[in-house]
């Protein structure tokens, strides 16, 4: 999804070569980062837009998604005209723990599945593979993000990763634990 970035002539981060630490942020939203490579923010998200800040200065926003039957989270691109959706996740009917879908603009669809045996545990699953590209555990107060080897091989999987860190803090209820 190179066109849903902003340009800014420095190297890219690609989160499939490293371990991600989602950390729930005490405001509300989260940090996702690369200790000490690369790191995404955003505050509390509701029904406005927040902001979603990078070390690479992607020009992204997250809000809830909106309507009568819409339970999910949207990730916008600034554009001149306004914000273009990159992608969006939707959750089923409400349980917390059925899994989540999420539709990237380009036409790919992934899936979340949650587990919790021997521990709580998140993975994202595409169609192209067996298994998991993505799985995600707690360690301690925050989550560690893995790629599998599948995921490794994933290209544009920027966005993606920020609806599944999004939706693994919302799943657990609180961005406070």
């Amino acid at each position: 999804m190179p066109d849903t970035l902003k340009e800014t002539g420095e190297y890219p981060f690609d989160p499939r070569r490293s371990e991600l630490c989602l950390c729930p942020r005490a405001e509300g939203g989260f940090r996702l980062e690369a200790p000490g490579r690369w790191w995404l923010e955003t505050g509390a998200f509701g029904d406005a837009r927040r902001e979603v800040a990078s070390s690479d200065r992607r020009a992204w926003t997250l809000r809830e998604a909106s309507g009568p039957d819409a339970r999910g989270i949207v990730l916008e691109a600034a554009v001149p005209e306004g914000f273009r959706e990159v992608a969006r996740s939707q959750r089923g009917s409400g349980t917390g723990r059925e899994p989540l879908a999420f539709y990237l603009s380009d036409g790919r669809v992934f899936l979340a599945a949650h587990g919790s045996v021997p521990e709580v545990r998140y993975e994202l699953h595409g169609w192209e593979v067996r298994g998991a590209y993505w799985t995600a555990g707690r360690q301690g107060s925050h989550w560690t993000i893995s790629p599998t080897a599948a995921g490794r091989r994933l290209a544009g999987s920027e966005a993606i990763l920020v609806l599944f860190a999004a939706e693994i803090l919302a799943a657990e209820g609180s961005s406070e634990d």
